[in-house]
């Protein structure tokens, strides 16, 4: 996963989790322990078609873009995260008999186009309503030169290249401090962790100020050294008066990597999102491609 909704999440753990298996991170001396998570089956028939992503902390509603800046020591950086559509409605890819809604994340140092990705993501259903957001692949690529595509996968079991992943959960339905999941699988290509911090952070961005914010730490054995921390909040953004739109603000950078990377802007019923994939090889190619990216938003 890719710097925004999901900012290069690296760092030192190791210990990897299939999907259907319990895994729980002992928290420091003096910590209060959540019970601990038991990361469920993946069973592609808890998932509805078409595919609705509204998890209060994570919601993707086609056409939306989030926006994020950071300053960094080769220049500034923007990030925009977009929810792609096809004829108005949601870009879908079929990955491990589940349709997965398309998200495109194009990466800009100074206005060039650096790092590209289509990330693929579902959500299972919990009384009939969205519950925790499942990750399913992402077709990625620095743009170079030279161009590559190290951290891609999916979880197709298929005899291709970057498949046999195991699906990972982005975001849980009901999140609790202590909670440990993994993210992502794929051995020694993708292999990230998450675990909840605490659910009453407070965050000042350049987008707003947000209150009782979900926070979490983020890692991976494929990259010690650094450590992140992420900060998701409730509506920040207004689709219509019965949608609330909820997601990540902030992204700070630790151990070494200071970068703070903020939420500056959210774009709603964006006209023109990029060109929708019609398969994960598809999304390869039109990867780096700035006639098939999604063009610069405006963001303020």
């Amino acid at each position: 996963m890719k710097c925004s909704s999901k900012t290069r999440r690296s760092i030192g753990f190791i210990f990897v989790l299939s999907v259907a298996v319990v895994m729980m991170i002992g928290v420091s001396a003096g910590a209060v322990k959540a019970d601990p998570f038991s990361v469920p089956v993946f069973d592609p028939g808890n998932f509805p078609d078409p595919p609705d992503i509204s998890n209060p902390f994570l919601t993707l509603i086609p056409g939306t873009a989030f926006c994020y800046e950071a300053e960094t020591e080769d220049g500034t950086e923007t990030n925009e995260v977009t929810v792609v559509t096809d004829d108005g409605g949601a870009c879908t890819l079929e990955i491990a008999g589940v349709k997965t809604i398309v998200v495109r994340d194009a990466v800009r140092l100074d206005d060039v186009l650096t790092e590209d990705t289509y990330d693929l993501y579902a959500c299972d259903e919990e009384d009939d309503e969205c519950g925790n957001v499942w990750y399913l692949g992402e077709a990625t690529k620095e743009c170079g030169p030279p161009q590559n595509t190290e951290g891609t996968w999916n979880a197709n079991q298929c005899a291709e290249d970057y498949c046999g992943g195991e699906p990972g959960i982005v975001m849980l339905a009901n999140p609790m401090p202590g909670n440990s999941y993994q993210q992502e699988f794929l051995e020694d290509v993708a292999e990230d962790l998450g675990k909840v911090l605490r659910l009453d952070a407070n965050v000042s961005v350049p987008y707003g100020d947000f209150e009782d914010c979900l926070k979490t730490k983020e890692w991976t054995p494929l990259a010690t050294g650094n450590l992140e921390h992420k900060y998701y909040a409730r509506n920040i953004a207004q689709l219509d008066p019965d949608t609330e739109i909820g997601g990540l603000v902030l992204v700070e950078g630790l151990k070494g990597k200071t970068v703070r990377t903020e939420l500056f802007d959210v774009l709603t019923d964006v006209a023109s999102t990029g060109a929708c994939p019609t398969s994960f090889a598809d999304a390869l190619d039109k990867l780096c491609d700035e006639v098939n990216s999604p063009p610069p938003m405006n963001c303020d």
